[in-house]
């Protein structure tokens, strides 16, 4: 818990970006997550799009390890 009876959660996702910039797969890779502040994260980034790298002028997938966080305000809980 953090100030003022605060809660904060972490987690790291795998992304696994497609050629076309989609995200093709999400792995949790480490996580103090609730499982619905775990759904929210994977649910936000199921439906980002993302600018594909390229090799050559050609698409490539990719692979992307991102941080996430979450606060909670103790007058909501």
């Amino acid at each position: 818990e953090g100030d003022g009876g605060t809660a904060a959660y972490q987690g790291t996702l795998l992304l696994v970006i497609g050629p076309d910039g989609t995200v093709m797969r999400i792995a949790v890779e480490r996580s103090d997550l609730p499982p619905a502040f775990e759904a929210a994260a994977r649910a936000a980034f199921a439906a980002a799009r993302f600018s594909p790298g390229r090799i050559g002028g050609r698409p490539v997938g990719a692979k992307l390890r991102v941080e996430v966080g979450f606060e909670t305000d103790p007058a909501t809980r």
